[in-house]
């Protein structure tokens, strides 16, 4: 209990302000239906982001020194090493245009 405790104390006022872009996003996204494939996942990503001691990101905390997270894997795995989280990225959105109006 101890540590969630300390976790609660650690949020800043800008981790809060971060809350409450995700929480936006996710609403714009499900009542509206303003791009909720695209607005979704970053509502749920800014949230989960910014939660404290998620491991997501690198974070020090007191009597553990610095944790690395998940993302700084990932960016020296898939960018640094070998660059092919751009390239995968490229692909992806290749996929995802529609081609219909230049064919008509």
């Amino acid at each position: 209990m101890d540590f969630l405790w300390n976790g609660l104390l650690s949020i800043t006022w800008q981790q809060v302000v971060m809350y409450v872009v995700g929480l936006l996003l996710i609403y714009l996204a499900i009542e509206k239906n303003y791009e909720p494939a695209l607005l979704l996942p970053m509502g749920f990503g800014a949230i989960l982001v910014n939660l404290p001691a998620s491991g997501v990101l690198n974070q020090f905390m007191e009597g553990a020194g610095e944790t690395h997270g998940i993302i700084q894997w990932l960016f020296e795995s898939g960018i640094e090493a070998s660059e092919a989280f751009p390239l995968l990225l490229f692909i992806g959105i290749g996929a995802m245009i529609d081609f219909g109006p230049l064919l008509s």
